[in-house]
């Protein structure tokens, strides 16, 4: 009896947390944002909303594109 093994591996990259921090250099102006109010934090910190909505977008791509080996 010949029994042939097939075997896969996969890896899995996930994220857990993300966080951002803004700054303009004084340790007054620092504000943090999670993920989730990262729009929130963004529109206190940009004047134009077409930008907030811009930014927003960009990271979001950066943090959703996640590179898998397989």
């Amino acid at each position: 009896m010949f029994r042939q093994l097939l075997q896969a591996y996969y890896t899995v990259t996930y994220l857990t947390d993300v966080s951002f921090v803004y700054s303009n250099g004084y340790t007054a102006s620092r504000k943090t944002a999670t993920l989730s109010s990262l729009h929130s934090l963004l529109r206190r910190v940009l004047v134009d909303p077409d930008t907030v909505k811009e930014v927003t977008n960009a990271i979001y791509q950066n943090v959703c594109n996640t590179p898998t080996t397989g």
